[in-house]
């Protein structure tokens, strides 16, 4: 399957597609795949015919506009994957500067007598601390699961038993390698999912008590 298109004629795909049908014993079938540039011609009929018709015109204008629907989520669903696949790198410069700006902030800040609510500056350093945490782990626990060879290659080379890789975006993320029996090895790190529910909490907390304060200071005007 997926696999004569990459032979060249050179390379006599014939010969290699017989030798295996001449072995197969009466009554077996052989089924092949082949990708193709060429537009299927049925298919080719029935868009043409529609070329003259007002639906397929708007269609051609937001294709052109990249608005469509389908459209819209490819590229939500592209950038998604393409933070997912940076987030692992990138949030922990964000999560090293926004604890540097923290501790410089309380070195230099006045001390103060009593209990008084975070300043709003100080919420919202804490807020893209713990989220960029969040973020980071979260990205990487997904990003476990992620393979480019076969499932039973890449579980080979992470030491893992299994033939096929099962996931879970929602939290608690997973990544499973799973043999034909249904045992299960973990892919993802211990500390990520703790790293993930700790940021999350932080990050709220953060956000409405910077909501609170600067209400109050508001009243206070």
């Amino acid at each position: 399957m997926a696999v004569l298109h990459f032979l060249t004629d050179a390379e006599k795909p014939d010969r290699i597609v017989t030798t295996p049908r001449d072995a197969l014993p009466d009554g077996s079938f052989v089924v092949l795949s082949h990708a193709t540039v060429r537009p299927v011609r049925e298919g080719w009929l029935l868009r043409r015919r529609a070329r003259a018709s007002p639906a397929d015109r708007s269609w051609r204008k937001c294709h052109r506009n990249r608005s469509c629907p389908d459209d819209v989520w490819a590229n939500m669903a592209s950038l998604a994957f393409l933070i997912l696949v940076f987030a692992p790198f990138l949030m922990p410069l964000v999560v090293v500067g926004a604890g540097a700006a923290l501790i410089r902030r309380a070195a230099t800040r006045q001390p103060i007598s009593g209990l008084r609510l975070p300043s709003g500056t100080t919420c919202t350093l804490v807020a893209v601390l713990a989220g960029a945490a969040a973020l980071g782990a979260y990205a990487w626990g997904v990003m476990s699961g992620f393979y480019i060879l076969d499932p039973d290659q890449m579980c080979a080379a992470r030491g893992a038993r299994g033939d096929h890789i099962v996931t879970r975006a929602t939290l608690p993320v997973s990544a499973q390698c799973v043999t034909s029996d249904g045992v299960g090895t973990e892919l993802v790190p211990a500390w990520v999912n703790p790293v993930v529910f700790v940021g999350l909490t932080l990050f709220v907390l953060a956000v409405v008590t910077g909501i609170i304060g600067l209400t109050r200071r508001g009243r206070a005007r």
